[in-house]
């Protein structure tokens, strides 16, 4: 039996008539595949078949972008990738870190730039398609560079055709330089070790707020779109032409506003676990929170045998609340911190 993968049989034909030449009428060859099914290949599928496993991969793309980054004046650079690394990955050959600078404020053009972290995992496959696949974290806020081993096992079987590109938004996670509150940081080290978060970090906050408006940082440039209109730019910064974004929770509203406000190159999109655009996240997640427990409220009250047991469930339920935000939920005789028990 032929090795599976391997040709079995060669239709051809000589002329007879014309001895002196031989005529190969190569139109077709049985293959067998890997689970034994037969299929056939025509003269031009053969012969690009044999050019594709004996040619050679073009220059590599990380030598072409440390040799951009190198240059000055450019938007490009490299640095070491944030440990820990994935264990099957080759910093630098198959994984590459560094940052790309963007417009700060776009208002003002010829303005102050950003540094935004970036880290590429390249395609598996010696010849790759050319359209990356471009992950958008969600949050906002959250950090995809900072966590390149998860990511890396989410993405890992779309390396087989594509590289993999990952970005920390402008003042996300390893991108938020720009927006770090050094003095409020160095006054309230204690208070941001062990907080009240009933009244601590609600003034850290005002107190951060302040301090980046004293400095210049326009907070108006930090937003939504403005992240979308980064997207484009990191994606060209790195060598690329066409792109597909996957975007996960407000990834998925980021992907949404690219698609409204720089659809150029977005070759296709994937939202997964979708955030619409016209949602507040986090005054959506305190109303599901209450939502939630008016569900539980409403359905003891239809049911007979729990409305008779609790015939006040949502006082019930407020009055806990408010213990607990005050810190007088007591338990085997003591009070319990609030923190444990609440989150205002």
């Amino acid at each position: 039996m032929p090795h599976p993968g391997v040709r079995r049989t060669l239709v051809g034909r000589s002329n007879a008539a014309r001895p002196e030449s031989t005529e190969l009428d190569v139109r077709e060859e049985e293959w067998l595949s890997c689970d034994g099914e037969s299929f056939n290949m025509d003269h031009a599928q053969i012969l690009g078949l044999i050019a594709a496993l004996s040619g050679t991969p073009e220059v590599d793309p990380f030598a072409l972008l440390r040799a951009a980054a190198a240059k000055p004046g450019t938007v490009v650079s490299v640095e070491a990738c944030p440990r820990p690394l994935p264990a099957n990955e080759i910093e630098g050959v198959s994984l590459l870190c560094g940052r790309v600078k963007v417009p700060e404020d776009r208002s003002k053009p010829g303005g102050k730039s950003i540094p935004l972290a970036f880290a590429v995992l390249k395609a598996t496959s010696r010849f790759p398609e050319a359209d990356p696949v471009i992950y958008l974290q969600g949050g906002p806020g959250g950090s995809a560079v900072a966590q390149i081993p998860l990511i890396e096992r989410i993405f890992r079987p779309w390396r087989d055709r594509r590289d993999v590109v990952m970005f920390d938004q402008r003042s996300a996670g390893l991108s938020g330089l720009s927006t770090s509150c050094t003095n409020m940081l160095a006054t309230n080290a204690y208070d941001i070790v062990r907080p009240d978060p009933a009244t601590t970090l609600p003034t850290l906050a005002r107190q951060c707020v302040a301090e980046l408006e004293k400095e210049g940082v326009p907070l108006a440039a930090y937003n939504t779109t403005q992240n979308a209109l980064d997207v484009p730019l990191v994606v060209k910064a790195l060598g690329y032409g066409d792109y597909n974004l996957y975007g996960i929770s407000y990834g998925t509203k980021l992907a949404l506003e690219v698609m409204r406000v720089a659809p150029q190159g977005v070759r296709s999109v994937i939202i997964d676990g979708v955030a619409p655009s016209w949602i507040n996240l986090y005054n959506a997640f305190a109303l599901k929170n209450d939502e939630a427990v008016q569900i539980v409220v409403d359905q003891c009250a239809a049911d007979r045998a729990c409305n008779e047991a609790y015939p006040d469930l949502g006082r019930i339920f407020n009055e806990a609340l408010d213990k607990a935000a005050k810190g007088d939920i007591v338990f085997q005789g003591q009070k319990m911190p609030v923190e444990a028990v609440a989150v205002p």
